[in-house]
């Protein structure tokens, strides 16, 4: 009774993230690709972090690929390390929260950290920022990003919490050959 199964005409993948998430009613919103896993604590360490800091209005996490052969060990490695270089607050336990505007600097030269199935973001904030863009056929996920980082607080856990499937026949793979 808690999963409710939507179905609609395949529109892609934004569409079908919009379609999500106006069949959501809670405060908080988390997003699962279909081919990707989260560790069992993921939800709970997001929601810790969104009850301590209502300023916060988006919380991502770390993660690692799996399937066939990546060439980097995980998401923050992946996007450069820079996010290690934009200041930050601890949280607490591996948790962060971004207190720099450069955030959206590095995400436009390469670094976006943010993998969609690591995210959780406020209703309200999302709100504010706008649906998914359903004209793009790929990166969308990373235009809803870079709209976070100019108008919300972003935290992040230093903790892989997240298995992204890597395969050959996967969108992203395919979009970049």
């Amino acid at each position: 009774e808690k999963i409710v199964v939507l179905t609609q005409q395949n529109k892609g993948i934004p569409a079908a993230r919009n379609a999500g998430i106006k069949a959501c009613s809670g405060e908080l919103i988390a997003f699962l690709d279909h081919d990707d896993l989260w560790n069992p604590e993921k939800l709970q360490r997001q929601v810790d972090i969104f009850g301590r800091h209502p300023a916060i209005g988006i919380c991502f996490t770390n993660y690692a690929p799996f399937g066939e052969i990546a060439p980097y060990r995980t998401g923050f490695e992946e996007a450069g390390r820079r996010l290690y270089e934009i200041p930050r607050d601890s949280l607490g336990l591996h948790a962060f929260k971004i207190n720099s505007s450069s955030l959206l600097e590095c995400m436009v030269r390469g670094g976006v950290p943010c993998w969609t199935s690591t995210v959780m973001v406020r209703a309200e904030c999302l709100e504010t920022v706008g649906p998914f863009d359903e004209e793009l056929l790929i990166n969308d996920d990373t235009q809803m990003w870079f709209r976070f980082a100019k108008l919300c607080s972003y935290a992040y856990v230093d903790s892989v919490l997240v298995r992204q499937r890597i395969r050959a026949s996967s969108t992203s793979s395919a979009m970049s050959t």
